[in-house]
């Protein structure tokens, strides 16, 4: 069943992209590698309180990059999170999304 639901969420995203803004230094695959491993460490147990404080506490080329990774902490922990597969699907969609959003902004 939560196959279906990447497809829905695929196609939800490709419709209303969540990272139409700027990705500072990072790129669109930094950006799906960092929730691929937020959804890996998500089905070990970590939680959200504890992704943020990592988020917090790490050093970040500049503001938007750290704006960026909370945006994706709450996107893994909360209801697209709940609805992915697994963490290779969380790589696709949030990668995906972000390279959709980014020609947008030109």
């Amino acid at each position: 069943m939560k196959n279906v639901y990447s497809i829905v969420l695929a196609v939800f995203f490709a419709a209303q992209p969540v990272m139409a803004y700027d990705t500072g230094a990072m790129t669109c695959d930094d950006i799906g590698k960092f929730a691929a491993t937020l959804m890996s460490d998500r089905e070990k147990g970590q939680k959200k309180e504890e992704a943020l404080e990592t988020v917090n506490h790490q050093e970040w080329t500049g503001d938007v990059e750290k704006g960026n990774m909370i945006v994706i902490v709450n996107l893994i922990h909360g209801r697209v999170g709940n609805q992915l597969a697994d963490a290779k699907a969380a790589y696709g969609i949030i990668r995906r999304d972000c390279e959709f959003g980014q020609p947008r902004q030109r």
